[in-house]
């Protein structure tokens, strides 16, 4: 998951394993990208996962058998490129950032899952 997840992102993002299934992408939104174009990331990342088939153990019988994965995806706006480099407040470190991103990324799997949702950061 995580080549899908390096393939379809922009050399400057960082990559975080956040959680058992779960990834993190840090993308600052300089040179022309725009919000609109990290939805469609994601959106892609997501397309590209539905697609993957995975083979492992399936408990109830110990054969190897494959199945597919769904991606469910949270975004969160409004973090400066100095607070996202670490050059500015405690927000950076993931406290305020990782909150939103949190409950954009609830809102998706509640919400029926394998879906982008985006949320804002409260300046």
């Amino acid at each position: 998951m995580a080549d899908i997840i390096a393939s379809h992102s922009r050399e400057d993002g960082k990559y975080y394993r956040w959680g058992g299934e779960e990834f993190a992408v840090v993308i600052p939104l300089i040179d022309g990208w725009n919000k609109a174009e990290v939805i469609k990331m994601a959106d892609e990342v997501r397309e590209k996962l539905s697609e993957v088939e995975f083979n492992a153990p399936i408990i109830h019988n110990g054969k190897m058998e494959a199945f597919k994965k769904t991606c469910s995806c949270g975004i969160a706006f409004g973090l400066s490129d100095d607070l996202l480099r670490g050059k500015a407040d405690e927000r950076a470190n993931g406290g305020e950032l990782f909150s939103v991103v949190n409950k954009a990324l609830k809102s998706a799997k509640d919400n029926g899952r394998n879906m982008t949702v985006t949320s804002n950061v409260e300046p």
